[in-house]
């Protein structure tokens, strides 16, 4: 948010307000769609986990949970 702020101060001293506001909106917007691909990734991520966890069978899959759950 401080970038923001930052390029807002210097749209604000140097382009008219017209211009500044929708520069800050479309700052705003990009932010926006960043976080949401961000998520989208994540997603993504953690169901290849899931599926590479539910491929795994039997001794493999046993051996995974304890490792994880730092059991010997």
């Amino acid at each position: 948010m401080k970038e923001l702020i930052d390029v807002t101060e210097v749209l604000v001293a140097s382009v008219d307000p017209v211009k500044t506001a929708l520069t800050v909106l479309a700052l705003l917007v990009m932010r926006v769609a960043i976080r949401q691909v961000e998520r989208h990734l994540d997603h993504c991520r953690q169901r290849e986990l899931v599926q590479d966890f539910v491929a795994l069978r039997g001794a493999q899959r046993r051996d995974l949970i304890r490792l994880l759950s730092g059991g010997m």
